[in-house]
Formats: structure tokens, sequence, C-alpha cells
């Protein structure tokens, strides 16, 4: 297990949280998350502070072209996932009529595709004024979106060795589905503001996998960093997996008291 994932989930032990998702073999899931500077203890529950949300239906959202081929899970098939992920860690929901939520938590999905063109141009040789060779140059067209998937951005402004640095390099420039849960606090979402709690981004490359087949090794793999911070962007493989075990257990939708 990597260095800032262990780290990580020996904090989350410390405050109490259960490290449950069985999930099957596959590939490593690239998970980003933010808590935007909140401290750990107020963006995940432990056993005796259970945090109540509330969970919007879910929109597609491709990053880039559209990926031909590319099946999408229905939205019941991965609201009911998400709700069983969100539980395994101590969320639980609510609804009408009962506690009212602290958080409103909506997700998004989709593929994602970097969307860039490439152009030459001459190299002058200054003494002479002929043609020394060319360069290659590249823009992306949707390079800021791609970034924030992977975590480049995050990724350059720390420490990385090479081996990680290499992957994200190739995540950034590969096709991918993903899925995105994103916290917002309710009192201020019933005010019609958007005020963000957490957000974890979840992906894997798309070579010949489909989302519906991979959402449940994807939830599984971001499942502990949900409400968060991961410094650096973790790459979660098998053997990572195996270490958490995260199970799914039945879900609890808590219902308002009887008087």
């Amino acid at each position: 297990m990597n260095t800032v994932l262990g780290h990580l989930l020996l904090g989350l032990l410390a405050i109490g949280v259960t490290l449950p998702l069985t999930a099957k073999r596959g590939p490593a899931v690239l998970v980003v998350s933010d808590t935007f500077n909140r401290p750990l203890e107020e963006t995940r529950p432990d056993r005796e502070n259970p945090i109540h949300y509330f969970l919007f239906d879910g929109m597609q959202m491709d990053i880039g072209g559209s990926v031909r081929g590319a099946d999408m899970p229905s939205k019941e098939d991965l609201g009911r996932l998400i709700h069983e992920t969100l539980e395994s860690q101590g969320f639980r929901r609510t609804q009408v009529g009962g506690p009212v939520p602290e958080i409103v938590v909506i997700y998004t999905y989709g593929t994602a595709v970097a969307e860039y063109y490439e152009w030459d141009e001459d190299e002058i040789d200054t003494e002479t004024g002929e043609v020394a060779g060319t360069t290659t140059y590249t823009e992306y067209m949707n390079g800021d979106d791609m970034m924030r998937l992977v975590g480049a951005a995050r990724a350059r402004s720390r420490s990385i060795d090479s081996i990680t640095a290499n992957e994200i390099n190739a995540a950034l420039n590969s096709s991918r589905v993903y899925i995105t849960l994103a916290a917002l606090e309710a009192n201020a979402f019933r005010e019609g503001k958007h005020k963000i709690i957490w957000r974890t981004r979840m992906s894997i490359d798309s070579n010949r996998r489909q989302l519906p087949d991979f959402m449940n090794v994807m939830l599984a793999s971001a499942a502990p960093f949900l409400g968060a911070e991961t410094d650096v962007p973790v790459f979660m493989s098998d053997n990572d997996r195996r270490e958490i075990d995260v199970q799914i257990g039945d879900l609890q939708v808590v219902e308002e008291d009887a008087d």
C-alpha cells in the first residue's frame, strides 16, 4: 500500500470510521478527493456521529467528446450503489419527514476524453535562416477538466515519485470513465447556494471497459476517501482494495421518530 493511502487509512481508523464494498478484481482506480481545508472530523462520520444526507438524481456529463460504444448505467442502479457506498462509511440516508440532512450529495458520471490539437512549427537557424528542424506543439481544448479529474495540477505542486507522475500523465492522455460525488452544505442549498463541503472523483481507463461493469470497483476503491482529502492522486489497485476490504451492508433509511 502506498504511503499516502496508508497515512489516510490510519487517520480514519483513529476516529473510529468503519472501513468497510467487497469488489471484484479490476483495474487501478484513480481517486482524487478534496475537503477544501476542512478537518476530517467535520467531513467524515464516525460510529457515534453519523452524517445525514439527501441524494439528488445524478447526471451524465461527458468530458470532451462522447466515446462511441460506451455503455452507461441506469440512474437507479448507480444511485443504489452510491447509497450503499455512503452507508458503508457511516453516512445515513434521510428522506422527507426524517432528520434534517447536513449535506446534499450530487453526482455526475460519464466518459472523459482529452481533446487536443497538435501543430508543427519550423525551427529557423538564426545564422543561416534555414529550417533546422521542426517542433511539435500540443494544446488541450478541455485540459482544465481533465487535469481536475486526474489531479494533475495538485500532483505538480507536490513532491511525487516518477512512477506516479508517469501514471498521472498517462491518465491525463487516456480515454476514461468516471464518477464524481460532491457534498453540498444542506442549509445553504435550501437557500439556492452551492457551498461545497467535499468532492471525490474516481476514474479508470476505459479501454475495453464499461462503466456499468466496474462502477462497483470504482466506488469500493473511493469509499474510504469520501469526505477525506487525498494530498496527491491515489491509484487504488487490487492489493489496496484487499487491504481495506470495504463491505456493503444493508441500506439504512433514517425516518422521523414517532411522537
